[in-house]
């Protein structure tokens, strides 16, 4: 097989080899490009020239901004402050003189107060709180004259236009600047004009369309000659609150920043012989783009889905899924976008959204966080296979909104396509789902598969080896994440965005959600919805049994597509070859025989001690939540345990165990489940007893507390590397006695063969227990019910010769009180940790 082209990846087998990121030019913020940009300079050869600019301004104008005109007397800045006020209040014969004695005067209009000050007599901003214009000023447009008169007393975010005058000439310029909203709504302005102007369609009219759900606007652009063209006016994405690592929700979720990916997937899908608009012209930075007008000729009618256009669709998308395509594609002149990999991150945060939005404000329950780390875990298992398999550009919202027909062209190009700047790297199935369980519209299960039986067909004329039973787990998979992901968001828009229109898709949702959890690798996910998920399950059937979920509307079947495609494929399309045998999970080689998968060890995480000596900072947080450089103490652990592979994680709680479950509950690299003791305090062995269930036969235990620095080779890879279970019953990381916060005499010796034996009274031992140790389940048996230490477990593996140590390579930090926090962070300063 001949290798890919450079910068072309192959459609699998995964993003480890498609997504190395490529060092490109981040975009810049809307400060930047006001620094950048600003001032701007408009010429005002006359007074009509004047008017014009106070038009423009009084467009852009809202509650709490404040314009500041400044110049020499006769400069014109009372010309300017009438242009505004006139434009704002709809009355080109209003006098507004300058309040040069009044110092302030108000004009009341239909939606914002007006504000018209002259600020030239005063003494000090002393006499601006006595004119309440701090009160005035947030909640009404403010011009001010003279802002200079009142230095360090007008807000940092406004706009100040310099007016000058040329004595020869006699006319006036107006040089504008600024920071803050206002700033970069007159920037975006100001830009908007250029670009119509050097593009050609400076003299069109200029016509809002109506929104969707994100935060960008369009205006169609109808020239006197009847040519069209759409304004697409998309600001960079400022970035919101951290939720997780420090990262906002877009960063995780991979959402584009700036219409910098529009550009580059424009190019990238006509590159590909389809059907995306032309770029007319574009200013990136801004976010100004100018399109080709595909019109508004949709692919549903009053009927839903139109069949041969959601054919040709899906003939689109498994065409495109079966070419080598590139990862990093051009924007502008010299600029690359690397398109980011729809890793697990981003599909967690994502369906977290059900948890976050629609559970509490549509169903009206705050799932805890045992409940929450159950959901994760789940989900991350069920993600794990598609992640591995083949990976292709991926759209994310490929369905009807987003999807013209262009009759006048042919094939698959007569799908035209819209709104695809947020594109990843990720599995085929999920544009796919996206199209044929369309959130807006109820596609019929029967059309559903037909249009599944087609893209089989396609797919496998292009590749005999594709595997329709394993792209129907992937479907199903897709299907459920993504219907998860939009009841969450639809929550959201609603409550959050004031936008109750899309509560109307809610029973859609809901109804094909149901149907892809019905599918065998979604058991346990389906288990869960049942229990938790609210109104997506039930739990009362319906008075009368012939009538319909109330979660389901007209067209939709609750039983899963996929199970049907897989028995009904043969009539709905023989060429697809589909396999009938059960799909029993999901990822690659699903639908297939498979080989036994090796158990991955369960760790446990000791987190429900009382962390007495640690007061009085215990008496808020529990110890495990002690944060020592800058991370809680159970950070430290879990980052050690996914460093050794350990992924699969159970931790107890006890002691102000609703912090802890919220905490862990956020992380999204790690599969935890909550051992609750919150009945009772068990000790050590006791809280292990427990969690025995939820462990396995061998398990590794590490204490919440337990910190230490690296050399080469990591600790907790040498204990498992060291574990021999023929001969050990349990295997401890030692540290030696001397370490930084240890005063205590030590507890064991050790042969050269690694076997231990306790410290003999009343003598100093060289190890002590660093709170890391594997260990069988079966060790448990003839234990006491209730609160037990550990320590009886290690007497009784001495006894039988069977205890054995691994001597810790590092330092061993022993954070047992307020003190030795400090004292930690220095040495782990000093590791580069």
């Amino acid at each position: 097989m001949s290798s890919p082209e450079p910068g072309v990846a192959q459609i699998g087998p995964g993003l480890q080899d498609a997504a190395m990121p490529l060092t490109q030019k981040a975009a810049p913020s809307a400060a930047e490009i006001i620094r950048s940009r600003m001032p701007i300079t408009v010429a005002l050869p006359d007074e009509a020239a004047t008017e014009e600019l106070g038009r423009a301004l009084a467009a852009e104008l809202q509650a709490g901004d404040l314009v500041a005109l400044s110049g020499e007397i006769g400069a014109g800045k009372t010309t300017l402050a009438r242009a505004i006020l006139r434009a704002r209040l709809g009355d080109p014969e209003l006098e507004a003189p300058s309040p040069t004695f009044t110092l302030l005067q108000t004009y009341e209009s239909g939606d914002v107060p007006l504000v018209h000050a002259d600020l030239y007599r005063i003494g000090g901003g002393g006499e601006l709180y006595e004119l309440g214009f701090d009160e005035m000023q947030a909640s009404s447009i403010v011009l001010v004259e003279w802002p200079e008169r009142a230095v360090g007393h007008l807000p940092a975010e406004r706009l100040d236009i310099l007016l000058e005058l040329d004595a020869e000439s006699g006319t006036r310029r107006a040089l504008i600047s600024g920071a803050g909203p206002l700033a970069e709504r007159v920037l975006r302005a100001y830009t908007i004009a250029e670009l119509l102007d050097g593009s050609g369609w400076g003299d069109a009219e200029r016509v809002l369309m109506q929104g969707d759900a994100s935060t960008r606007a369009y205006e169609r652009l109808m020239k006197p000659s009847g040519e069209t063209a759409i304004l697409m006016i998309s600001p960079p994405r400022p970035d919101g609150p951290p939720v997780r690592r420090g990262k906002p929700y877009s960063a995780i979720a991979r959402l584009a920043e700036s219409v910098h990916a529009f550009s580059a997937m424009d190019r990238g899908l006509i590159d590909q012989g389809l059907s995306a608009p032309s770029i007319y012209a574009e200013d990136l930075d801004v976010g100004l783009l100018v399109l080709e007008d595909f019109g508004s000729e949709p692919v549903v009618d009053q009927n839903g889905p139109i069949p041969d256009r959601y054919a040709e669709a899906t003939r689109l998308l498994a065409r495109l899924h079966a070419r080598s395509l590139p990862t990093a594609l051009p924007y502008g002149e010299e600029g690359t976008h690397q398109l980011p990999p729809y890793d697990l991150d981003a599909f967690m945060i994502e369906a977290e959204l059900l948890l976050d939005w629609y559970l509490p404000h549509i169903v009206g329950t705050k799932p805890s966080g045992s409940v929450r780390a159950e959901f994760g875990h789940i989900w991350r298992d069920a993600l794990a296979g598609l992640l591995a398999g083949r990976q292709t550009w991926t759209l994310r919202d490929f369905h009807s909104p987003n999807l013209i027909w262009l009759p006048e062209r042919e094939g698959i190009r007569r799908v035209g396509l819209l709104d695809f700047q947020d594109a990843v790297l990720g599995p085929p199935a999920y544009d796919v789902a996206s199209l044929l369980q369309d959130a807006r519209v109820t596609v019929p299960p029967d059309l559903e598969l037909k249009l599944l039986a087609l893209y089989g067909r396609e797919r496998k004329a292009a590749d005999a080896s594709f595997d329709m039973a394993e792209f129907a787990t992937a479907y199903s998979i897709m299907g459920a994440q993504r219907a998860t992901k939009i009841l969450g968001i639809f929550a959201r828009l609603d409550r959050r965005d004031g936008k109750p229109q899309y509560l109307a898709h809610l029973p859609r949702i809901r109804a094909y959600l149901a149907r892809n959890l019905a599918h065998p690798a979604l058991a346990r996910l389906q288990g869960w919805f049942e229990y938790h998920g609210g109104d997506v399950f039930p739990k009362e059937e319906p008075a009368d049994e012939e009538a319909a979920p109330e979660s389901a509307p007209a067209g939709i079947e609750t039983d899963t597509v996929a199970d049907r495609l897989l028995s009904d494929a043969a009539e709905a399309g023989a060429a697809t070859n589909v396999s009938t045998e059960p799909v029993a999970g999901g990822g690659a080689g699903a639908g297939k025989p498979a080989a036994e998968p090796e158990p991955r060890m369960v760790a446990m995480v000791l987190a429900a001690g009382l962390g007495k000596r640690m007061r009085p900072i215990t008496d808020t947080r529990p110890k495990p939540l002690v944060e020592v450089a800058g991370r809680p103490l159970i950070d430290h652990a879990l980052g050690r345990l996914l460093e050794a592979g350990l992924s699969k994680v159970v931790v107890n709680v006890h002691y102000l165990p609703d912090m802890i479950e919220d905490h862990v509950a956020s992380l999204a690299d790690l599969s935890i489940t909550i051992s609750d003791e919150r009945d009772a305090l068990l000790e050590t062995g006791g809280g292990v007893k427990r969690a025995l269930p939820l462990l396995g036969p061998e398990f590794l235990v590490l204490n919440s507390d337990s910190l230490w620095t690296e050399r080469e080779t990591k600790n907790l890879s040498r204990l498992l590397e060291t574990w021999r279970p023929e001969e050990m019953d349990i295997l401890l990381l030692l540290a030696p006695r001397k370490s930084l916060g240890y005063d205590g005499l030590g507890d064991f010796n050790m042969d050269a063969n690694g076997r231990l034996t306790r410290r003999v009274f009343g003598a100093l031992a060289p190890h002590v227990y660093a709170g890391a140790a594997i260990m069988k389940a079966e060790l448990f048996d003839n234990t006491p019910e209730g609160a037990f230490s550990l320590n009886l477990l290690f007497d009784r593996a001495i006894e039988a010769g069977r205890l054995f140590g691994v001597a810790l390579d590092g330092e061993w930090l022993h954070v047992g009180t307020p003190e030795a926090i400090g004292q930690a962070e220095a040495r782990l300063a000093q590791s580069g940790a």
